[in-house]
C-alpha cells in the first residue's frame, strides 16, 4: 500500500522559517564541511554561502535538524551525505530568505536521505548542468542515492528535473514529488544516462512548462522503473503528461496514472523514439491530450508491451485516439487489456505500424481473443474498474496466463486482487 510521508506541522515550518534571523541557537554554515555530524537538537543551520562536502568525507544529519538558506547557492556533496530522520521528526532543507540551488550530489559515493523534505530549490545558471535538478541533482557514473519517505515539493529548474535530476543511480521509495516545475523536461523527475527506480511513490501536480514529461521521464539512455505509484494531476506543454520515455528503456507496473494533461500527445503515457518499455497491471484513466493519445501515445521506432491494463475515460481535444495513438513504425503489443470508454476512436493507428492485439477488449482492433462491448465496470465514476458478473472481459484473458488468485481464469484489464 502506498504510504505518504507524514510531514511537519505548519507550526513547525513557521518556527523554522522564523529562525532565519539572529535567533539564539542558529548556526551559520558555509564553505568546506569535512566529516562531521549535525546532531539532533542542534541548529537550525543557516546557509549563507556555498557549502561543500569534499570527496572522501561524510556529512551526517540527524533527525529533526533544519537547514535554511539565506543565499542563492548550492549545497554541494562531492563525498557522502547521510541524512536520516524519522516519521515524527524529519529533516528539512528549506528556503529561508532566499531560494537555493538545490542539493547537488556529484561524488563517486553512496548517499542516503530518509524522512527529508526539500522545498524552495531553484536550479539556474549559465551552464546546462547548473539549470538541472531544482531540488536534487545527482550526476556521476558512480554516484548513488537512496531516497525513502522524502518530500520534494515546490522546487523548479530552468532546464531538466524540477524535483530531481538523475544521471547516476537513484532509488526512490515511499516518496512524494509534488508541485515541482521545470522549463524543459521532467517536472517531477528526469533521468538520463542513469537508472531510477521509483516505487510506492506519489507524483502529483508537477509541471513541464515548455516541453515534456511533467510527472516522471527518462530521456536519451535513461532507464526508469516505476512500481506501485500514483501519478496524477501533472501537466506538460508537449508530450507525456504523467510518464514519458524517449530513447530510453523501462517498466511501469501496478501504477495508477490518472488526470494528467498534455498540450500535445500522450496525456497519461508517452513512449517516443527508440523506447523499449513494458506497461503492466496499470490503471490509466481520465487523462487528456489536446492532439491525440489521451491515455497513451507511441511514436517513432520503439517497442512497447501493454499487458493487463485498464485504459478508460481518457479524452482528446481533436477526437483522435482517446485510449491509444500509435505512429511511425512503433511496435505495440496489447495483451489482456481493456481500452473502452475513451474519446472515439479508442485507437488511432498509422497504417504501416505494427500492432498485435491479443485477448483484449478494445474497439477498432482485431486479433486472437479480442472482444468488443461494455466491460461492465463496477463503478467507473468512483474509479472502481473491477468487473461485474457477466462482463465479457471476465475469465477472458490469454488462457496461458496465470489464473487469478481465486483460481478462476485470468480476467482482462488490471488485476483487481
Amino acid at each position: 500500500m502506498l504510504r505518504i510521508l507524514v510531514h511537519c506541522s505548519l507550526l513547525t515550518v513557521l518556527q523554522l522559517m522564523a529562525s532565519c534571523g539572529n535567533v539564539s541557537g542558529t548556526t551559520e554554515v558555509y564553505g568546506r564541511i569535512e566529516t562531521r555530524t549535525w546532531a539532533s537538537g542542534t541548529g537550525p543551520y543557516l546557509v549563507t554561502d556555498t557549502v561543500v562536502v569534499p570527496e572522501g568525507h561524510t556529512l551526517t544529519i540527524e533527525r529533526g535538524v533544519g537547514i535554511l538558506f539565506d543565499a542563492d547557492v548550492p549545497f554541494l556533496v562531492q563525498g557522502r551525505l547521510h541524512a536520516v530522520g524519522t516519521e515524527a521528526d524529519s529533516i528539512y532543507f528549506l528556503k529561508g530568505t532566499s531560494v537555493f540551488r538545490g542539493i547537488r550530489i556529484t561524488g563517486q559515493d553512496s548517499s542516503t536521505m530518509s524522512y527529508v523534505r526539500v522545498s524552495g530549490g531553484y536550479a539556474h545558471g549559465a551552464s546546462l548542468a547548473d539549470s538541472c535538478g531544482g531540488g536534487i541533482y545527482l550526476s556521476g557514473k558512480q554516484a548513488r542515492l537512496g531516497l525513502s519517505h522524502c518530500l520534494l515539493s515546490g522546487n523548479r529548474a530552468d532546464s531538466h528535473g524540477g524535483g530531481i535530476y538523475v544521471n547516476g543511480s537513484a532509488t526512490l521509495s515511499n516518496c512524494t514529488l509534488r508541485g515541482n516545475k521545470t522549463g524543459d523536461h521532467g517536472g517531477g523527475l528526469y533521468v538520463t544516462a542513469g537508472t531510477a527506480i521509483i516505487e510506492d511513490c506519489a507524483v502529483k501536480d508537477n509541471d513541464a512548462v515548455r516541453f515534456s514529461f511533467s510527472g516522471v521521464g527518462a530521456y536519451n539512455g535513461g532507464n526508469m522503473h516505476v512500481l506501485r505509484c500514483v501519478i496524477t494531476g501533472n501537466r506538460t506543454e508537449n508530450d507525456g503528461g504523467g510518464v514519458g520515455y524517449w530513447n530510453s528503456n523501462g517498466t511501469v507496473t501496478q501504477t495508477v496514472i490518472a488526470k494528467n494533461y498534455s498540450a500535445d500527445t500522450g496525456g497519461g503515457v508517452y513512449c517516443g523514439k527508440k523506447t523499449d518499455v513494458v506497461i503492466k497491471e496499470c490503471s490509466i484513466y481520465d487523462n487528456h491530450a489536446v492532439t491525440d493519445g489521451g491515455g497513451l501515445s507511441f511514436w517513432n521506432d520503439g517497442k512497447t508491451v501493454v499487458t493487463h491494463c485498464t485504459i478508460t475515460g481518457n479524452t482528446t481535444g481533436d477526437g483522435g485516439g482517446g485510449a491509444i495513438s500509435h505512429w511511425e513504425q512503433h511496435r505495440l503489443e496489447l495483451l489482456n487489456s481493456i481500452a473502452w470508454g475513451n474519446t472515439a476512436p479508442d485507437l488511432l493507428q498509422k497504417a504501416d505500424d505494427e500492432l498485435k492485439a491479443r485477448f483484449s477488449l478494445a474497439h477498432g482492433v482485431a486479433g486472437p481473443g479480442v472482444k468488443h462491448g461494455d466491460p461492465l465496470f463496477v463503478d467507473a465514476e468512483a474509479a472502481d474498474y473491477s468487473l461485474q458478473s457477466g462482463s465479457p472481459a471476465r475469465d477472458s484473458a490469454d488462457p496461458d496466463s496465470p489464473p487469478d488468485p481465486d483460481r478462476s481464469p485470468a480476467d482482462m484489464g488490471r488485476r483487481q486482487f
